[in-house]
Formats: structure tokens, sequence, C-alpha cells
């Protein structure tokens, strides 16, 4: 059965809005309407397309859209899929850019847009602390993210920059290490 590049494009622009959190929670939606509803896949072509998702590197959720966007209908039902996928998140930070802007004047949305770049923050910092648990991370290593919250909050830093700034600084030293490693090897 032939599908749409319209009906990928508004199942997993659907499944964007509705599921939260990892892909995984993408999966069984996913399941339901392309196996069971609409007979397009076989379990098992369905199962193939979700390992071949979780293999590549990169963004599971994308890859899951490209994986059976693809499945579906080739290039262009992956290119329907990652557009479906994306445009939630795209329409989501424009709202909040032009709330911002329209808001921007009044002291009270000031003190609200600070506890929400507050909590953003918060958000970005509580993967570093689980990476770094189960990376059996020092606790030498916790002033990255302390530099990163002290850069942010106190010194008004966009969160965009110092993360920019943070891997500018990680690749050059791994280049400098990738050298001296190169020096001690010759």
């Amino acid at each position: 059965m032939a599908h749409a590049y319209s009906r990928i494009f508004w199942l997993f622009f659907g499944n964007a809005l509705a599921s939260t959190g990892q892909a995984t929670s993408k999966v069984t939606p996913l399941r339901r309407r392309i196996v069971e509803q609409w007979g397009a896949m076989s379990e098992e072509a369905f199962a193939d397309a979700v390992a071949q998702s979780k293999r590549l590197p990169g963004v599971t959720g994308l890859n899951l859209a490209v994986s059976l966007g693809h499945a579906l209908r080739g290039w262009w039902g992956a290119v329907m899929a990652v557009c479906g996928s994306v445009l939630p998140a795209l329409l989501g930070g424009g709202l909040a850019i032009l709330l911002l802007r329209w808001t921007s004047g009044d002291v009270m949305w000031q003190h609200f847009w600070m506890g929400v770049r507050a909590a953003a923050l918060g958000l970005l910092i509580v993967p570093c602390f689980r990476l770094g648990y189960a990376a059996k991370v020092s606790w030498v290593s916790l002033w990255w993210p302390l530099l990163v919250a002290t850069l942010v909050v106190v010194f008004r830093l966009s969160p965009f920059l110092v993360v920019a700034i943070m891997a500018l600084a990680g690749f050059l030293l791994g280049q400098i290490l990738r050298r001296q490693m190169g020096k001690k090897n010759a």
C-alpha cells in the first residue's frame, strides 16, 4: 500500500508533538500506526528499521525518522519524516522567541525569562551529571558544569555561546593531545 508523503509527514509531526524524552517513547505509537493500522511494514522490517536507527551515530529520534521514512517511501519519505519530526521543535522555539520579543519591556516578564533561562541551564547540567556518573568521572571534573553555570548565570553569557566555546576548547585540546601523542610514538 503506497503511503503519500504528506501522510508520513503528519504521522511524524503528530508523534513528535505527542512524545517527549527519548526516542524509545516514539517507537510504540509508530509501530501501531505503521505495522498494525496501515500494514505498510512487517514486524520484522519495523524492528530492523528501529535497530538500524540505534546503530547509526547521531540523534536516535531523527535516525528513527530516516529509517522508517526510507522504508516507507524511499529517500523522499525519509525527508518527510525528518521534517515532520523537527518542525514541532522549530515552531516551539520560534514561538518562544516571539514571546520573548513581545514581553521584553515588562519587568515581570524579564524575571520570568530569567527563570526559564535558569531552568534551561538545569536541563543542560543534569545530563552532564548523569554522563559523569555513568563514565565514573571523579569529583574533580565537576568544575566544568560549575564553570558553565557561572558563565551563564553570573556573567549572563548565552548558553549557546558557552557550549560553542566549550566545543572549540575540547577540539583544540584534542588536537594538542593528538600532537603530543604523535611525538611520543615517533
